[in-house]
Formats: C-alpha cells, sequence, structure tokens
C-alpha cells in the first residue's frame, strides 16, 4: 500500500470512528424499533425509500465498514424485525429465525463470514468475504448442509467493494452504498424473504436496491480494493449496543407477557414478571453507562 492509499484508509478509519460513536449514542435512547418501523412490519414490502439521507457526502459518506461490520450491522436489523415480525405473524410457518454470522471473519478476513435468516418455507444464506457479500436463497434442508451439498441457486443481490471518487467502499447495484441506505437495504433483505416465501416472487428474482444516486466513476488502485479489517474499537462497539439490544428485546418479551398474565392470573402473576422486568432495566442503565463512558473515549474525551 502506497502513501496515498494509506491516507485514504486512515481517513475512513477516522470516520468509522465518528460514526460508531455517533451510533452508540443515538442507540442509548431510542425504542427497540422505531415508529416508522413498527408500521412498515405491520405490512412487510419492499417499497421502501432507499434515497440518502443528504447529498452532499460529509453529510453522509459512503459506507466503509469492514466486511464482518457491516454484516453484524445487518443482522441487527434483521433480529429487529424478525422479534416484532414474529409477534403478529398468524401463518406460523413463515416465522422468521436469525443465526447471526459466525466463522474466520472476524480474525482473518480473508476467510468468509456466513449467517442465515430461515422460515420453515426458505432459507436464505449470507456470505461474505474481503470484497462482497452474497445473498441467497436455499431450502431450509440444506441451510446448515456443507456447501457442496447444497443446490446452486443464484445470488439475488450482491454487496461488493468498489473505488469510487470519495474512495473505496461497499455498493450495490452498482452505485455507492452510503451509511444513511443501510436501514432501507436490510428491511428490503428482510422483505424479500417474506415475499418469497408467501410466494409473491421467485427466489431467483434479482432484488433492485434502486437507490437514488448516480452511479460513480470507478477507479482502478494497483491490486485490488482490500475491505476494511474490524478493528478492536468496532468489536467494542458492536457488542455493547448487541447486549442493549438483547435487554430490549427482553423488556419488550416481558412486558407481553405481563399483559397476558395480567388477563390470565392477575396481580399475583404478574409480579414476578414486574420485578424481572425492573431489574432489565437496572441492568439496560448500567450497561448504557459503560456504553457512554466508551463513546467519550471514542471521542477523544
Amino acid at each position: 500500500m502506497n502513501q496515498e492509499q494509506g491516507e485514504v484508509f486512515n481517513q475512513i478509519r477516522r470516520r468509522q470512528t465518528e460514526d460508531l460513536s455517533r451510533r452508540i449514542l443515538s442507540s442509548l435512547n431510542t425504542s427497540f424499533v422505531g415508529d416508522q418501523t413498527m408500521a412498515w412490519l405491520k405490512n412487510v414490502n419492499e417499497n421502501v425509500d432507499s434515497a440518502p439521507s443528504a447529498t452532499a457526502t460529509l453529510e453522509d459518506p459512503l459506507c466503509q465498514l469492514s466486511m464482518v461490520m457491516l454484516m453484524d450491522t445487518l443482522f441487527d436489523d434483521f433480529n429487529r424485525y424478525a422479534y416484532q415480525y414474529n409477534q403478529t405473524e398468524e401463518n406460523r410457518a413463515f416465522v422468521v429465525t436469525c443465526m447471526r454470522p459466525t466463522g474466520d471473519g472476524i480474525k482473518d478476513p480473508s476467510n468468509f463470514y456466513q449467517g442465515f435468516l430461515q422460515n420453515s418455507v426458505w432459507g436464505m444464506c449470507v456470505r461474505g468475504d474481503t470484497k462482497s457479500v452474497l445473498f441467497s436463497f436455499i431450502p431450509p434442508k440444506f441451510l446448515y448442509e456443507d456447501e457442496k451439498n447444497r443446490p446452486a441457486i443464484p445470488a439475488f443481490v450482491e454487496l461488493s467493494i468498489q473505488m469510487f471518487n470519495e474512495g473505496p467502499g461497499w455498493s450495490v447495484d452498482g452505485k455507492p452504498l452510503r451509511n444513511s441506505q443501510i436501514s432501507a437495504l436490510s428491511k428490503k433483505i428482510f422483505a424479500r424473504l417474506v415475499r418469497v416465501s408467501r410466494g409473491d416472487v421467485s427466489e431467483t428474482e434479482p432484488l433492485k436496491f434502486d437507490a437514488v444516486a448516480e452511479k460513480a466513476e470507478e477507479q482502478s488502485i494497483a491490486g485490488g480494493v482490500a475491505a476494511p479489517v474490524q478493528s478492536p474499537a468496532e468489536t467494542i462497539t458492536f457488542s455493547l449496543l448487541a447486549v442493549m439490544d438483547a435487554i430490549d428485546a427482553e423488556i419488550v418479551g416481558l412486558q407481553q407477557e405481563g399483559m397476558k398474565n395480567m388477563r390470565s392470573g392477575g396481580m399475583d402473576a404478574v409480579m414476578p414478571i414486574m420485578k424481572r422486568a425492573e431489574a432489565m432495566k437496572a441492568l439496560r442503565e448500567s450497561t448504557a453507562s459503560v456504553a457512554r463512558e466508551w463513546a467519550k473515549l471514542l471521542q477523544g474525551g
């Protein structure tokens, strides 16, 4: 890597640190899913606005996360969507289960990193390597088989590292993927699982992201573009976020269980649940306190 390329990646790392700090601070005061997402989950579809939040690249930079960090971010969203979606889906064959990514990609991004979404009808394999993340459908019975034993079904969407005028970053449909668009991407992918399972669309039908962004002119870098490697700071940040997400999910579940028990058993049945919910809220606050301190460190405080 020459000096110019090194400076590009140093800029990427500084920008990632700022993004990590903003994300962890914003997560402290947000609900498990927002109102707009809750409304979308009542009628899951791919009609999601995927336009960038800003035209200025400094306000909405390229997605330059490491492959592992990008996949973990998507699965953070998938887990939240699945939890809420499963509460109201009447056909239990469509209930979604998420298996978070695992593999050697955490230690060595030259190796694959793989996770799954599935219901009783279809499975979705999400597989990442140094320069791409592929999403493809697989019959559930083959989902955990060795890759050689799985039927070959083409990916319906692919994310890839490309070089744009702003530097290297993730792309979808040949267009730059921006940080503000990740949520729209995760919704469209989750909706595709639901739609394929219901028979609304074929499992091989390509997913068109339709981002409102002009295709950037590709540039070449000698030796290719390497995906950024997940840093210790990223690992700490996403671990804290995962803990808070899990606590939030537990609190929501306890609240729903409490309302159900109130109808069937009265206050005596609810009191143990209320105590556990209060304990979980206290744990959430103590975890949030650690997260705030970590965010300060990221900001140089």
